[in-house]
């Protein structure tokens, strides 16, 4: 009797070894795979943050742009104008000179 009980202590000793063995492997590996994924959502989190910074700096690159082109459209505008008066008074002079070439020609 002592000696199946000694021996049944000792398989259930055993199995206890090797159930904290197992469990002992288990949390370990659980640790792993919870720092892997943390490191992955840090990676992520990382590039999503260097993208935004990318994108950040697109728009600003185009809001320049964007600014820039409406001062040089601005420009164009002003000499377009600047051109059709010079064009304008040429005209105007064109007549005057013509009217004072007729006149001393009548004389």
């Amino acid at each position: 009797d002592k000696a199946q009980m000694t021996a049944q202590v000792d398989r259930l000793s055993a199995t206890l070894a090797t159930l904290s063995a197992d469990n002992a492997s288990a949390t370990t590996r659980r640790a792993a795979e919870e720092e892997d994924r943390r490191q992955r959502a840090e990676q992520i989190h990382n590039g999503n943050l260097r993208e935004a910074a990318r994108q950040g700096s697109r728009q600003r690159s185009l809001e320049t742009a964007e600014g820039r082109l409406s001062q040089l459209q601005k420009q164009l505008a002003s000499l377009r104008t600047a051109a059709a008066e010079v064009r304008s008074n040429g005209k105007a002079t064109k007549t005057t000179l013509q009217a004072q070439i007729d006149q001393q020609q009548e004389r």
